[in-house]
């Protein structure tokens, strides 16, 4: 299996400047030429990357948001990493967006953890440090991690469902098959399989792209290990979910 990064980006075109900021990173007083304050502009930019949300986050699984100074836009450099090829870039004021490749269908992208599930009072998905999973010792860090089991009201004002699905691995000997599975629910709590994925331990990620068009409710369950005792193991990870609202008109 490659490496795992749900930081997907790889590249940016004319137009967009990255920049790491060094404070704080340990570097010693010689390499620092100068401490300037400035006036910036955070909060509420979205990043997507060929229609996908990305949402930059440090090693701990924190949310970094990108910035804006002077009429430019700076994104944390754990973001760009691997980003060397010619993808277009275009910012959307409107939306306070970046888009880099392909632009995402219309509506406006939710993320799953911005919605609360019908049968409970928390969050649809793990966040920050919560969210983290390993595959082959190593730590994952999306930006959400949607818990299985729950059921979310939609009220048929989504269009589509995506993320990413990958098997549980915890070493080369790992044999298990992983299953997503994703019902529509009607009014009386009856379940419509809409669509399914299946993955083995060594499988690379999937992209999870599920219409939900009309869904007044939605469904999504991973299938689990029976044989734990006092413990609940999920086969499969579904994270970095977002659903995308239907336009208006």
């Amino acid at each position: 299996m490659k490496k795992f990064n749900h930081n997907t980006i790889k590249g940016f075109g004319a137009g967009l400047l990255a920049a790491a900021v060094i404070a704080g990173s340990g570097l010693p007083a010689y390499a620092m030429s100068a401490f300037k304050q400035i006036n910036v502009s955070m909060g509420g930019i979205s990043l997507y990357v060929d229609g996908k949300l990305q949402v930059p986050t440090d090693v701990n699984g924190n949310e970094v948001e990108p910035l804006i100074y002077a009429g430019t836009t700076y994104l944390p450099v754990r973001a760009l990493t691997g980003m060397l090829t010619d993808k277009p870039v275009e910012w959307d004021p409107n939306t306070e967006s970046v888009y880099i490749g392909l632009k995402p269908g219309a509506g406006k992208v939710v993320r799953a953890d911005e919605l609360t599930p019908y049968d409970s009072s928390s969050a649809l998905a793990y966040t920050g440090k919560d969210a983290q999973f390993t595959l082959l010792n190593e730590t994952q860090t999306p930006f959400n991690l949607y818990m299985s089991g729950r059921t979310v009201k939609l009220d048929g004002m989504y269009t589509e469902l995506n993320g990413e699905f990958v098997a549980r691995q915890s070493d080369l000997t790992d044999n298990r098959t992983a299953e997503l599975s994703i019902y529509a629910v009607d009014q009386y709590g009856t379940k419509n399989l809409i669509d399914s994925y299946e993955l083995k331990s060594g499988d690379e990620p999937v992209s999870v792209h599920t219409n939900i068009r009309g869904c007044d409710y939605l469904y999504i369950t991973i299938n689990k290990n029976e044989h734990l005792l006092n413990a609940v193991e999920y086969q499969g990870f579904f994270y970095n979910v977002t659903f995308t609202q239907a336009s208006a008109g």
